[in-house]
């Protein structure tokens, strides 16, 4: 299974993506004849640099000037493509979240923001571009990224000055895991941002697989910190059953003065919580003999600050302790069941030796169990033998 992993240690942009993409084999002359479906003059170049020591790949687009374009007017050149559609929603969804991050920024109506006469055609380019190379890759929905860097200092745009990452990327990146550097140039551009939002399964670490090709796609500017301002993107076959690499934080406190009741309503309230991946309670023995509990909570580390705040305003608890981790998981992938009275969601594991393992989701077989009063082993095994008619041909 085809994989990226993208390595943004100095960043990430649309036109570094692309030159990343060329690095790794994909035709300029393929991707033209992509954006030539598009009612927009744009002529692709493709240049070989060196920064720092290291070859890298170089897009650039030269084009005509245009008159500005709004979100419907980009909306409409992808719906009169002939673009596959699978690149055309996925490009419509990327656009409408820059538009609707720019209105929230701007405190206006989405139909009011306007996409620049330069900046339009390149964010189509680099937007609709990046979807077609990973097609062209065979890389499906299987895109890694590392952590990426927040750089200091200030950018001059069309409204003025504003602080590093730009407001538009700096929005784009909540909820994305960063660390802050001093690099003196823009690192992270907002069809970057918007594009890895998008576009990257999970962040972290390499994950495991066979490294089949390095490749570097060049920035436009020199950083002043003296790294060579490249994206490297690694082209990646997964191995079957091999396990993944994710950061997490588990949270932790312990409890002594709640019923019951209120600390299983808390519980259950947190696993709706965003970013949360488990929830779970262990009886303790604490001071002077009490008996506690130990509510833990394994999270995703950007959502540490708010579920902090949560357990502290609805328990007893007067502390929280945070630990920052690493964990390995399996492969999991969702599936459906077709069942006489209802579908039944079944989720399936890759295990290290191969062998794959399935759990029907108990909800759906209570549900389907109760409204036709069946016992409840009966769906068990049913979906069972459907699995492995469906699944293990």
């Amino acid at each position: 299974m085809k994989a990226l992993y993208l390595d943004c240690f100095s960043g990430v942009s649309g036109d570094m993506m692309l030159g990343g993409f060329l690095a790794l084999g994909t035709p300029l002359d393929a991707i033209q004849q992509c954006i030539d479906k598009l009612k927009i003059s744009a002529h692709l170049q493709h240049d070989e640099v060196v920064l720092k020591g290291i070859s890298a790949s170089k897009f650039s687009v030269n084009h005509a000037h245009t008159s500005l374009r709004h979100l419907r007017d980009i909306l409409q050149l992808l719906k009169e493509s002939d673009l596959p559609e699978s690149i055309n929603v996925k490009a419509a969804e990327i656009f409408e979240k820059l538009a609707r991050t720019e209105a929230d920024i701007h405190g206006i109506d989405v139909e009011e923001v306007h996409f620049h006469e330069i900046g339009a055609v390149d964010t189509i380019v680099d937007v609709v571009g990046t979807l077609f190379c990973l097609d062209y890759c065979s890389i499906n929905n299987e895109v890694y990224c590392s952590p990426v860097p927040w750089s200091t200092g200030l950018i001059k745009i069309s409204h003025g000055t504003y602080p590093l990452p730009a407001p538009a990327a700096a929005a784009l990146l909540q909820g994305l895991p960063c660390y802050g550097v001093e690099a003196g140039i823009e690192l992270i551009t907002p069809t970057g941002a918007a594009l890895i939002s998008a576009l990257v399964k999970s962040f972290g670490s390499l994950p495991a697989g066979r490294i089949e090709k390095i490749a570097y796609g060049a920035g436009s500017s020199e950083r002043t910190d003296h790294v060579p301002n490249l994206l490297r993107m690694v082209l990646m076959d997964l191995e079957k059953g091999s396990l993944q690499e994710e950061n997490i934080a588990l949270l932790e406190t312990q409890i002594d003065d709640m019923t019951a009741e209120t600390l299983s309503f808390v519980c259950a309230e947190l696993q709706k919580k965003t970013g949360v991946k488990e929830v779970f309670t262990n009886g303790i023995n604490m001071k002077k003999g009490r008996l506690g509990v130990l509510l833990s909570v394994i999270c995703l580390p950007e959502s540490v600050e708010l579920l902090s705040a949560y357990i502290l305003n609805h328990t007893t608890s007067l502390g929280v302790r945070v630990s920052l981790q690493t964990r390995r998981v399996v492969e999991r992938s969702m599936g459906e069941i077709s069942t006489p009275w209802g579908v039944v969601r079944v989720k399936t594991a890759r295990l290290p030796d191969g062998r794959e393992r399935f759990k029907p989701e108990a909800d759906d077989c209570q549900r389907i169990a109760a409204e036709n009063q069946i016992p409840l082993t009966d769906i068990y095994a049913y979906v069972e033998k459907s699995w492995e008619k469906v699944f293990k041909i």
